[in-house]
């Protein structure tokens, strides 16, 4: 029996044309979310502003499909979600009055009812602080209740635990920065300028590079550059912070790295003892009172320091050597005289030093100490 070749059915064919176009349609969403990175706030009431940000925070806008990580002073807007990870967290500061911070490995969506904030808190726990006249409820486990009702500036948790996940801090790892490498120790001659490097990604023209004291990064030095490699003047010794990401997006970014700047600068004498003059020291007995060497350390650069002592300028002949922590010698001279001394500082280890300071002279002259006679009588 022959049989005539089948052909698609009505339904067969609308239904492919509807997944083709659904397809098409989510696909072109998707895409225009990933490019714009603010879809789903037009419209929506800015509720406030994340003030502090650490390590590994996402947030997802209302109608956004992709979760982005958060930073520092961007707003938040009502409907938005906010995840911290594992050792990380955000404070955000409300337009209304208060804060609150979200502790690690939680989830809080930020809402609005007739004017009233809500904080629900679907996992984790949250420390909120906020004015008694500000209207703000907290939303855990199905139950609403007034922030007024609960115990202020105290920590509200869930039974709801997210388990922990051990996350790095906030990279997409696309730039490889190369030195100073990570908790480094980076010692730079006075006035000299830091070199840093990094490996580039070829989707990058233009880099921007951060700098700070805080890991916040709080007040950074921010340059923009468009090759792998800087020299920033740091005038500080300390610890600095460190990143770098693609000028103009900042989700093409680094690891924060810190290393330790030591600065080599020779510390400064500070002694009241004026070269000119002769400072008399007392004997009693053969012992003489000593003179007191003073200097300072301006930058807190040095873990100790050594003193030498001599009857010479160029220090030839060296009368005494000393090494301590102190910022102060007591020099018990042999015998009056002209004296110079010079100081350098040393690292912890001892293996790195700075420049000796300029000699200071120093006129010293002993008195020996008259007693008084005793007259006895009868």
């Amino acid at each position: 029996m022959l049989f005539k070749k089948r052909s698609f059915e009505k339904v067969d064919t609308f239904i492919i044309v509807f997944c083709i176009s659904a397809a098409i349609l989510s696909s072109a969403w998707l895409a225009y979310d990933i490019a714009f990175n603010r879809f789903g706030t037009e419209g929506n009431t800015p509720l406030g502003k994340m003030t502090t940000v650490k390590n590994h925070v996402k947030r997802k806008f209302n109608k956004s499909l992709i979760w982005y990580d958060a930073s520092k002073e961007e707003v938040v807007y009502e409907n938005d979600w906010v995840f911290t990870g594992s050792e990380s967290e955000v404070t955000i500061v409300l337009d209304d009055g208060g804060e609150f911070t979200i502790d690690p490995d939680s989830l809080v969506v930020l809402s609005r009812n007739n004017g009233v904030l809500n904080l629900n808190l679907q996992h984790g726990s949250m420390l909120a602080n906020v004015p008694e006249k500000v209207e703000v409820n907290v939303i855990k486990e199905g139950k609403v209740q007034p922030i007024k009702k609960l115990a202020r500036n105290k920590r509200i948790t869930t039974k709801k635990k997210i388990k922990p996940r051990k996350v790095a801090k906030k990279s997409t790892g696309d730039i490889k920065l190369q030195f100073p490498q990570n908790t480094e120790t980076v010692w730079l001659k006075e006035n000299e300028l830091h070199t840093l490097r990094w490996e580039g990604n070829e989707s990058v023209k233009a880099y921007k590079i951060e700098v700070s004291q805080t890991e916040d990064f709080k007040k950074p030095i921010a340059r923009t550059f468009n090759k792998t490699n800087t020299q920033l003047k740091l005038k500080e010794s300390g610890k600095y912070y460190w990143r770098v990401s693609a000028s103009d997006n900042p989700q093409v970014t680094s690891a924060v790295n810190s290393f330790n700047l030591k600065i080599n600068k020779t510390p400064i004498v500070t002694s009241q003892l004026n070269p000119e003059e002769t400072l008399e020291l007392t004997s009693n007995n053969g012992k003489v009172s000593p003179a007191p060497l003073s200097w300072t350390d301006q930058y807190n650069s040095w873990n100790s320091y050594d003193i030498q002592i001599s009857k010479s300028s160029t220090f030839d002949d060296i009368l005494v050597k000393g090494n301590g922590i102190d910022t102060l010698y007591n020099f018990v001279p042999p015998s009056s005289g002209t004296y110079y001394w010079r100081i350098r500082g040393l690292d912890e280890t001892g293996a790195f030093t700075s420049a000796w300071s300029d000699p200071n002279k120093i006129n010293l002259k002993i008195t020996e100490k008259v007693k008084k006679a005793i007259r006895l009588t009868r």
